[in-house]
Order: C-alpha cells, then structure tokens, then sequence
C-alpha cells in the first residue's frame, strides 16, 4: 500500500527522498564506501529508500537517523517484520535475474548483506518504540 501511495503521488514520494537523504545520511555514507559497482549501488540505494518509505509512512512517529555502527555487525535485536524481509528476499531476486545488468553473486551477496544490515538499522531507528 505504501509504495502504491509513492507511485501515485510524485510530491509525497519526493518528500520522503529528502528525508531518506537528510535523516539517513549514516546510511548513505556507509553504503558509498562499500564499493559496489554502480548497479550493486543503485539496488541498494533504491531498497533501502523502498524500505525507509515503508517504515516512515507505516510507523505514525516515524524514524531517526540509523545508528551506522549496526551496518558493521550482524543484527542483535529482534529483526524486522517477515513481510519487510521477504520484500527484500524478492527484490534481490528480481535485481539478480534482471536482464540488462545483473547483479553477480559476490556483489549479490554484499548488497544482500548492506541492505538486510540497513533494514535491521532502520527497524530500529523507529521513534517511540
């Protein structure tokens, strides 16, 4: 419902981009030092935008700034909902048999890595739970 609400309202959808941009710049910082080609980036990137949105227009208080020490370590607290985790199980899927520009196993298994870390960071990152 969140990402059909992005699809159809272009001034929402650009709100939460700067905020993604403004509040998760941890995030962003850590994702550009992980040196990924440009499509691992732009998969990444666009997940973890996906999944803020989600959190931000899911969750009444709304987020803060992930703590970017969680993207070094496996999570330790309890992990995000099923159905976010399989959004990112799909999504990964989908990146890896697109057929323009695959992503290849080794980078696969980064991005897999960054954005199941960053969806666990964000989980955390709700306001007033």
């Amino acid at each position: 419902a969140a990402w059909r609400y992005l699809e159809d309202d272009d001034k929402a959808r650009t709100r939460l981009m700067h905020a993604f941009e403004n509040r998760q710049d941890g995030l962003l910082g850590a994702l550009d030092a992980a040196g990924l080609t440009d499509e691992g980036y732009g998969v990444a990137r666009h997940l973890l935008f996906e999944l803020h949105a989600m959190l931000e227009l899911g969750w009444a208080p709304g987020l803060s700034a992930v703590d970017t020490r969680a993207l070094d370590r496996e999570p330790d607290a309890p992990p995000a909902p099923d159905a976010l985790q399989e959004y990112v199980t799909e999504a990964l899927f989908e990146a890896e048999q697109d057929e323009e520009h695959p992503l290849a196993p080794e980078e696969l298994a980064q991005v897999r890595t960054l954005v199941r870390r960053g969806l666990a960071a964000l989980w955390r990152a709700r306001k007033g739970r």
